[in-house]
């Protein structure tokens, strides 16, 4: 079977200070297909560093959130949000300065269509990844 393969760019990366991803349990794949109307690209890479730097400070269990832009499809992007666990990275959205920016920023500013959302537990890293 041949399984197709995306190339990503990174375009922001967002550590929490002294979090080492070896010690997350949850990763959450967010991927969106943006609207091709012109700013909308810019503005979501903006809208989507303030919403990262907000998880850094409120989020209980943030470890990281990555923005990759598709190397090869215009308008798509995949985030990748490390947690310490997944009761954290549920919990994330309901924090009050996470959920009024979300709030104030819907998906549908940037897409038609909400984002393809997956969380999956972490059963072993390899140090160093």
């Amino acid at each position: 079977m041949v399984t197709q393969q995306e190339g990503y760019e990174g375009v922001i990366d967002v550590d929490a200070d002294g979090v080492n991803a070896v010690d997350t349990t949850c990763d959450v794949l967010a991927d969106w297909l943006l609207d091709q109307r012109p700013g909308v690209v810019a503005e979501f890479e903006q809208n989507r560093k303030e919403l990262f730097e907000l998880r850094k400070k409120h989020a209980k269990g943030f470890g990281s959130a990555r923005l990759r832009r598709s190397a090869g499809t215009p308008g798509k992007y995949l985030i990748i949000s490390f947690y310490a666990t997944a009761n954290d990275a549920r919990a994330a959205q309901t924090v009050p300065e996470i959920a009024a920016f979300m709030a104030a920023h819907p998906y549908s500013l940037y897409a038609p269509t909400p984002p393809v959302i997956e969380a999956y537990g972490v059963v072993h890293r390899l140090p160093g990844q």
